[in-house]
């Protein structure tokens, strides 16, 4: 099964960017240019980013009997169920969305990992809920 992010959510934010890098701009022209060059730098990198995931194949998530695979950016990263306890429910800000922890088979990047769960309590997360809400995702993966 493959779910892929919702192209309607990445439009709406690539616009909102692009509203923030004319407000930059704006700024610039007006004299305010160190904080325009900022605004323009941020929402412009924004603006890239959120293009690149409306490129079909770019981000998607693949459910495999054996794993799951997590693709952004064109980058795909294979985690096997067995390397995972569970997935639940968590909180960045206010946004929801589904995280988790590796179990004692899941090797490397540890230190990463160690900082992941001091900052959010999990060494995970999944990057997009996938036109899903977190609860439907994270009991699909659970199952």
């Amino acid at each position: 099964m493959t779910l892929k992010p919702s192209r309607l959510r990445y439009v709406v934010l690539m616009l909102v960017s692009i509203v923030f890098v004319a407000v930059g701009a704006l700024e610039i022209s007006d004299g305010s240019s160190v904080m325009g060059w900022i605004t323009i730098g941020f929402f412009g990198a924004g603006v890239v980013v959120f293009a690149v995931t409306l490129i079909p194949g770019s981000a998607y998530l693949r459910l495999q009997p054996t794993g799951f695979t997590v693709c952004t950016f064109f980058k795909p990263r294979f985690i096997s169920w067995c390397e995972v306890d569970s997935f639940e429910v968590g909180r960045i800000g206010r946004r929801k969305g589904v995280s988790f922890n590796f179990t004692e088979l899941r090797k490397g990047h540890k230190a990463l990992r160690g900082t992941s769960r001091i900052v959010t309590g999990y060494e995970g997360r999944i990057p997009d809920t996938y036109r899903l809400s977190a609860e439907e995702l994270a009991d699909l993966m659970n199952e």
